[in-house]
């Protein structure tokens, strides 16, 4: 119902108070804005960019009014906690993921894995391959989704627990018989290190 040249008033008005209004008013206000389409830009990046991540986390989970810069810049710059929001994002770019995976704590990289609707790029599989060396449970994140690259999931499936492989190779159904044969050449592997050295 309003002009751009009042949406604009308004924006600058509320920018300037933004900064000084009580935390529960700015939470109550960051989670209206969220899934507004036409929220002003300039208070949606206020509250993104808010240290308090109960104000910053709807902006960032949700908003349409963020652009990309705006989520490269608070990939870049700001706390685990608002990486998680970004991670729960429906759609997340390369550049993104790259990111949240390069500055991602444990929890954050687990939500890029389990997010189906991230692109992650070669180098950024590459990456989570590495982490998953450690972690059962992001290997099974990782290797359960369907844009995996083949020469990845096999260094998974080098890697991963029995367990793990077995219900990465139910995710896989159309790949059933490489997934198996990739798990007994490992198998295998393992076998001749054992009689090697007994």
């Amino acid at each position: 119902r309003y002009s751009k040249q009042q949406t604009e008033l308004f924006d600058d008005i509320f920018k300037t108070i933004v900064g000084v209004i009580e935390l529960r008013t700015r939470v109550k206000l960051a989670e209206h804005f969220a899934t507004d389409p036409e929220a002003p830009a300039t208070l949606v990046r206020a509250f993104a960019f808010d240290d308090e991540i109960g104000v910053a986390a709807p902006v960032l989970t949700q908003s349409a009014a963020l652009s990309e810069a705006d989520l490269v810049l608070g990939s870049r710059t700001k706390s685990q906690g608002h990486l998680l929001a970004i991670a729960q994002r429906p759609t997340l770019s390369e550049t993104i993921t790259e990111l949240l995976i390069e500055r991602g704590e444990s929890v954050v990289v687990h939500a890029v894995a389990q997010n189906l609707g991230a692109q992650i790029s070669d180098r950024s599989f590459g990456e989570l391959v590495v982490r998953s060396r450690e972690d059962g449970q992001l290997a099974l994140h990782v290797g359960t989704r369907s844009d995996i690259p083949r020469h990845h999931l096999l260094k998974i499936l080098e890697t991963a627990s029995s367990a793990v492989c077995r219900k990465i190779a139910a995710a896989h159904p159309q790949c059933a018989e490489f997934v198996k044969g990739a798990v007994t050449d490992v198998i295998d592997d393992i076998n001749l290190v054992v009689r090697k050295n007994s």
